[in-house]
């Protein structure tokens, strides 16, 4: 699965014309809003925080190009989108941790909160859902995971 909005996919930053007037200002207030969003999805472990931090960088490159590039120097989140720009993959150990982090968050909550049944169904249910999107991601090169 490729994300692309407008036809365009996320990797073809460089051509991409900055909005002017009213548009940029939308643009800039949605690129914020979706770090911040991708801000929370490192924290809770149910909330995604790569596809936020897509979505930051294609609003940012069409409002100001330098908040892009502020992004992909991030130590955590600029491999993330570097990865994606390059490959339109995630690396194997993200994988290995978003396999992790949802068997965390369904196993502590079940066993810390006394649930009703359906609620317990319902949550592996989801969780069954975050691995199996998670799992057809496709992988950076191992290759290019070792020089980076």
């Amino acid at each position: 699965m490729k994300l692309t909005l407008e036809n365009e996919s996320l990797g073809n930053h460089g051509r991409a014309s900055p909005a002017t007037g009213l548009r940029r200002w939308l643009y800039l207030l949605l690129g914020w809003f979706f770090v911040g969003v991708a801000l929370l999805g490192a924290i809770l472990p149910i909330l995604p925080s790569t596809p936020f931090l897509l979505l930051a960088s294609w609003f940012f490159v069409r409002s100001k190009p330098a908040l892009r590039a502020w992004l992909m120097q991030l130590p955590v989140f600029g491999s993330m989108l570097h990865d994606w720009d390059q490959h339109q993959a995630i690396r194997s150990s993200s994988k290995r941790a978003a396999y992790v982090l949802v068997l965390c968050a369904i196993t502590g909550s079940i066993l810390m909160r006394k649930m009703s049944p359906p609620v317990i169904v319902l949550l592996c249910v989801l969780g069954a859902i975050g691995i199996v999107v998670v799992s057809r991601l496709r992988e950076v090169p191992t290759l290019e995971t070792k020089r980076s």
